[in-house]
């Protein structure tokens, strides 16, 4: 007499297991603008909803192969500092700065959320600061 479980017999069919609530993630569309130099492009793409402007930027200049360079700050978050080559520029203080809808952000890309049809713009010139 052979002693065994039969798993077999405890196979449950599909209408046994409750319907899983998968949770989709909702994207949103925004574009991304760099100007520099007299030169402009632009670049729209899809984030998932509640991401950074910093996680947008990141994720559009890799996609389309471009550089960026940027460094992370304690408190402030992540800061752009060159993208192809361009590079922020104490001595002429010229620097990457970030916009949303064509208005200076008054919070860093790590802060700004991004929101469905947000322009994101990084735009390299002179400071005031």
């Amino acid at each position: 007499m052979a002693l065994g479980y039969n798993w077999f017999a405890t196979k449950k069919s599909a209408n046994d297991i409750p319907n899983l609530q998968v949770e989709q993630k909702q994207t949103i569309n925004a574009t991304l603008n760099l100007e520099a130099n007299g030169q402009a492009r632009s670049f729209s793409g899809n984030i998932e909803n509640g991401k950074s402007a910093a996680d947008f930027v990141i994720l559009l200049t890799e996609k389309n192969n471009l550089q960026l360079k940027t460094k992370e700050y304690t408190g402030m978050g992540i800061l752009v500092e060159g993208v192809n080559g361009v590079e922020n520029n104490n001595d002429e203080k010229k620097y990457w700065m970030f916009y949303v809808n064509d208005q200076m952000s008054q919070v860093g890309l790590s802060q700004y959320i991004v929101k469905n049809a947000d322009k994101i713009s990084l735009k390299y010139e002179k400071s005031n600061f």
